[in-house]
């Protein structure tokens, strides 16, 4: 599959038990398939050095660079916040396929965790002595 951002090859990576296709050798962008992001959105999900390298790219998003046409569809995807969190993801309404630009994948599961942790604070904080 091309990249839908730069047109180069993508490669297929094992995210732990996820197939990720991955831009390795331009732009870092991710292609998850309808599903596969919400099984690797949490810090604690996934496992691996390709996954490792994808969290470790440097955060890239070129806004200027208009809509993207989706590698499977060949339709424009659309922009929009994932889950309503502050990133910004291509998406296939066609097919379900999100497309990650480097550093993306990282943002959202920070997200989750800092989210996850102020939720443990508050309960933890209901139940403390007063």
């Amino acid at each position: 599959m091309k990249c839908p951002v730069c047109a180069v090859n993508m490669v297929t990576k094992k995210f732990g038990d996820v197939e990720i296709d991955v831009c390795e050798d331009s732009c870092k962008g991710l292609w998850f398939d309808a599903f596969e992001l919400i099984q690797l959105d949490e810090a604690h999900e996934g496992f691996g050095k390709a996954l490792e390298e994808a969290l470790n790219s440097e955060r890239v998003r070129n806004d200027e660079r208009g809509k993207i046409n989706c590698p499977k569809c060949s339709i424009n995807m659309q922009n929009h916040k994932y889950k309503s969190l502050d990133v910004i993801i291509d998406e296939c309404y066609s097919c379900g396929g999100k497309f990650l630009d480097a550093g993306e994948l990282k943002e959202i599961r920070d997200h989750f965790n800092k989210d996850r942790f102020g939720a443990m604070k508050k309960v933890k904080g209901m139940f403390a002595k007063r």
